[in-house]
């Protein structure tokens, strides 16, 4: 296949996209299927676990009991790069949450990462935020918070 030939294909094929994502929005608009070309309502951007919530663990910490709680951010320590950080948090948080009868010393190893994460704070506690990616789309800034633990000295 020339260079000629492939650039008259792939403008054949971006034609054909922009022409099949444009049916997609006017047969929902009419009230047909959802999916009818999957690129159109693709959830890369709208719910990009595919679900209708997500779940992610945050921690929050205060310095003394009469303050409010603060989100810390998620950022790279000496210890954790910002993405194993992440993914840190959520696999103890996991182990924890299976660990309901306190067989293990999962609920220690979150009270380790934690106090290496946020070693001046007080008080930590280890958050679930449910987000809605849904709403998000639709320009509705929704999430709940649930205290999974709490991480005192």
């Amino acid at each position: 296949m020339t260079l000629r030939q492939r650039l008259t294909a792939t403008k054949a094929l971006v034609l054909v996209g922009i022409v099949l994502s444009y049916g997609s929005y006017g047969v929902y608009k009419l009230g047909g299927p959802l999916e009818l070309y999957p690129f159109f309502s693709w959830r890369l951007y709208s719910a990009p676990t595919g679900a209708d919530e997500a779940t992610v663990y945050r921690l929050y910490a205060r310095d003394t009991p009469d303050m409010a709680w603060k989100r810390l951010p998620i950022r790279p320590t000496e210890a954790y790069p910002r993405k194993e950080y992440a993914w840190q948090l959520e696999s103890l948080v996991g182990q924890v949450l299976r660990d309901s009868l306190g067989l293990t010393d999962a609920r220690e190893r979150v009270e380790v990462f934690a106090r290496a994460i946020a070693p001046d704070a007080g008080e930590l506690r280890i958050v679930a935020e449910t987000i809605y990616p849904r709403a998000l789309a639709q320009g509705i800034s929704r999430y709940d918070t649930t205290t999974v633990l709490r991480v005192t000295r």
